[in-house]
């Protein structure tokens, strides 16, 4: 167990996922992503396995956390990385440069009823479900200075005290401007060729776990991961290596702790060619994405498709 109990703030609870499972059906999502695209079942595959890595879009360092906020910050991050992806591949039109204010929906997501939650106190966290759940009810926020709060900068301290359950909730210019922006979808992923197919589909993914990605990465970028308290990240990395095998790559949001993975190294892919390992991220493998299905969440979202200057979308914007 490594010492960073302090950044672990994330819960797997199955009574919650299912509440927002049933939301989602209510609200007309199918709330499995097998049965919201079975079109896209073999996408990755079909696609010739090709190498994916939101990185080259967002490529900034990795985000940092002083408090157990790491769900909000991975919903935060994915949701950010796969909108400047989908910018740089032509499949969206507008900013590149914008940055998710993912502090609103961490406090939406423990605080609003209509998620599911009870307003969780300060210390016992999020889930991934919730945090999903208020980006397709309430939406999404970018960097911004708001009549209520300046969220020009993180401010994750905010975040944090304004999620107890005595908080209020969150403010309601916050609220109408998030609700020009909802996502698209958000499906619970069921097997690993789930999760490939999503990402290759332009889904972002977050996953939940009593896992964290490793310290130190080896010469092919790969780190495991290590046991640690319930600890949110988001998968921002697929490829074939050298031997053939499928591998991730996830980043963490634990910039300046020695516990972010760390070393220089480069992902060796089956073409032959080398990629830097950006800051933050670690490769794993098939059985740690196995390991978040069987005992955690792993969560498929789709962003908005009309956000932030972007308002011409191709038609093939969620299949490519």
């Amino acid at each position: 167990m490594i010492d960073v109990a302090h950044l672990c703030g994330t819960f797997v609870d199955p009574r919650q996922t299912d509440a927002v499972c049933k939301s989602l059906d209510v609200m007309g999502i199918k709330p499995m992503f097998a049965d919201a695209q079975p079109q896209l079942k073999g996408h990755w595959e079909a696609t010739g396995r090709r190498p994916i890595f939101l990185t080259d879009a967002d490529s900034d360092p990795a985000w940092h956390q002083d408090k157990g906020t790491c769900c909000g910050q991975a919903f935060g991050r994915g949701t950010q990385s796969m909108i400047r992806w989908t910018i740089k591949l032509g499949s969206r039109i507008g900013r590149s440069d914008v940055e998710i204010a993912w502090e609103a929906n961490y406090i939406d997501a423990k605080l609003n009823p209509a998620i599911g939650n009870r307003a969780l106190p300060t210390g016992e966290g999020c889930c991934v479900p919730w945090i999903f759940m208020s980006g397709v009810l309430t939406g999404l926020l970018i960097r911004g200075k708001y009549a209520s709060v300046d969220l020009t900068t993180v401010q994750e301290m905010w975040a944090w005290s304004n999620s107890e359950r005595r908080s209020k909730p969150l403010p309601a210019d916050l609220v109408a401007e998030m609700s020009k922006y909802k996502m698209a979808g958000a499906h619970k992923i069921q097997s690993i060729e789930e999760a490939a197919d999503a990402l290759a589909a332009k889904y972002f993914l977050e996953r939940g776990a009593d896992r964290a990605t490793g310290a130190k990465r080896d010469a092919d970028g790969m780190t495991g991961t290590v046991p640690c308290g319930g600890h949110a990240e988001h998968i921002c990395c697929l490829f074939v290596d050298r031997k053939g095998d499928r591998v991730w790559g996830e980043r963490n949001s634990w910039r300046g702790s020695p516990s972010s993975p760390h070393g220089e190294s480069t992902f060796k892919l089956a073409d032959g060619s080398e990629k830097p390992v950006p800051d933050g991220v670690g490769g794993i493998r098939d059985e740690d994405i196995q390991y978040y299905i069987r005992t955690g969440d792993l969560w498929a979202g789709a962003p908005p498709l009309n956000c932030w200057g972007w308002d011409s979308v191709k038609p093939s914007d969620l299949v490519q």
